[in-house]
C-alpha cells in the first residue's frame, strides 16, 4: 500500500539504510515534491509493481496519453495494463513478466497496443526487479511510445524488399522468400518448385 509505495520511492531517489518505516515516513515529507518531479513530468509510464503480488501501487498520469483514456480504478494487477494488448502480444508480455522474480531480473519487449479510441499504437516496456530478495521487492518499469520508431522502421524494410517502380517484391525479397521455401521443403520432405516468366518488352509497358 502507501507504506510499501513509500519505501519505493526512498529507494530509488537514494536511501539504501532505511530501516523503519517511520523513518521512511519522515524522510517522504522532504523528498514527495522530488519524487513527483522526477516521474510525473514524464513522457513515458512509470510503474511501481508490488513483486510477490504482481499488484500494481503506482502509475503516472502519462499512462492516460498512451492507452487514449485513464486507466480504470480497478486495474491493480501487473496484467491488467496487458489487457488493450493484441492478443499474441499480450500472451508473450505474461509471459515475461512472470521472470521477474529476483534481484538482478530485467526485461525489454515491444508490445502493440489497442488504446481505447481503436488507434494502435506499438509500446516499449522495459521493466527491472528492485529489492534485495526474491519475490520481497519492487517490479519497476518505464512504457514508452515507439509508434512513429517502429512505423519508420517497418516502411525501411518494406523499401528495402520492394521494387520502387512495380511495388513488387524486389531479389532481395526473392532470395529471403526462397530460403524459407527450401527449409520448409526440406524440413517436410516436399519437393521444391520454382517458376520464372519472362516477360518481353516488359521496361517498354
Amino acid at each position: 500500500g502507501a507504506g510499501s509505495l513509500v519505501l519505493v520511492m526512498l529507494s530509488l531517489l537514494g536511501y539504501r539504510t532505511i530501516k523503519t518505516c517511520h523513518e521512511a515516513q519522515q524522510l517522504v515529507l522532504a523528498e514527495k515534491d522530488r519524487f513527483q518531479q522526477l516521474v510525473e513530468n514524464l513522457r513515458e509510464v512509470f510503474l511501481i509493481c508490488e513483486a510477490a503480488s504482481r499488484r500494481l501501487v503506482y502509475v503516472s498520469p502519462s499512462a492516460a496519453q498512451v492507452w487514449g483514456a485513464p486507466l480504470a480504478e480497478t486495474d491493480l494487477a501487473l496484467d491488467a495494463l496487458a489487457a488493450a494488448f493484441v492478443e499474441a502480444d499480450r500472451l508473450r508480455f505474461v509471459q515475461v513478466q512472470k521472470k521477474l522474480g529476483k534481484p538482478g531480473d530485467n526485461t525489454d519487449i515491444e508490445c502493440r497496443l489497442k488504446r481505447s479510441d481503436g488507434e494502435l499504437r506499438w509500446v516499449r516496456m522495459r521493466m527491472s526487479y528492485v529489492g534485495r530478495a526474491p519475490d520481497a521487492g519492487w517490479i519497476v518499469g518505464l512504457i514508452e511510445d515507439v509508434t512513429e520508431r517502429k512505423n519508420l522502421e517497418l516502411a525501411l524494410a518494406k523499401m528495402a524488399t520492394t521494387d520502387a517502380l512495380t511495388g513488387l517484391p524486389n531479389r532481395v525479397r526473392l532470395y529471403e522468400r526462397g530460403e524459407q521455401e527450401r527449409y520448409r521443403a526440406v524440413r517436410y520432405s516436399h519437393p521444391l518448385v520454382v517458376l520464372m516468366i519472362d516477360i518481353d518488352h516488359f521496361k517498354a509497358v
